[in-house]
């Protein structure tokens, strides 16, 4: 999928097709996360206090983006994955 007047392409596939997509170094899947996911880490940061938030929620989609290929390896939901992923991005 590529990326279009700031349409992923991605919208109506699930969580898991999309983490595939990343595994595959697909970047409009990452933009398509992140467009899904950004408000519940930025939740997240908040509610754990985060010194910088926003630098934070960055590192945890490269994390994201990095680790990606591990999530076939599971047999988690995409979100729980991703919510574990972020709780091991330190601060």
């Amino acid at each position: 999928m590529t990326l279009k007047d700031g349409i992923t392409g991605w919208e109506a596939r699930p969580d898991a097709e999309v983490l595939q997509a990343l595994a595959r170094q697909d970047l409009s899947a990452l933009l398509e996360l992140h467009r899904r996911y950004a408000r519940l880490l930025y939740a997240l940061a908040w509610k754990e206090q985060r010194p910088d938030p926003e630098q934070w929620v960055q590192d945890v989609f490269v994390s994201i983006m990095h680790h990606a290929d591990s999530f076939s390896r599971t047999s988690l939901h995409p979100r729980i994955w991703m919510v574990m992923m972020a709780r091991r991005v330190s601060s």
